[in-house]
């Protein structure tokens, strides 16, 4: 078993709207429901899905991804993909920086 503390950190740049660029209340929503989706899962590339099989005396959950490793980037990809499907290709500038354990950080823009 492997584990890794994540921090998900969410830069938006964009124009003024109204008062504000993003409604920061709906971003921390929807990216804490991501997160929460992802914690405590059992997350596998899609090449890998084939040859793994799982027994556990308990239900799990299983992500898969379209990466050929799990990483910093590859989690900073997925989460830049899911805040664009809700922000569609709006004039903003998504950074997303996954940071895997002290020093080690991935920014992916979107």
């Amino acid at each position: 078993t492997f584990s890794v503390e994540v921090c998900v950190e969410v830069c938006v740049e964009g124009f003024l709207s109204g008062s504000w660029v993003v409604d920061f209340i709906e971003l921390r929503r929807l990216v804490e429901k991501l997160v929460k989706d992802l914690n405590y899962s059992f997350l596998v590339p899609a090449g890998d899905v084939e040859r793994i099989r799982v027994e556990a005396p308990f239900k799990y959950r299983q992500k898969v991804f379209n990466c050929d490793m799990i990483t910093a980037e590859c989690l900073g990809d997925y989460l830049c993909g899911e805040l664009r499907k809700t922000y569609g290709e709006e004039d903003l500038r998504i950074f997303v920086s996954v940071m895997e354990g002290v020093g080690n950080k991935a920014v992916i823009r979107c």
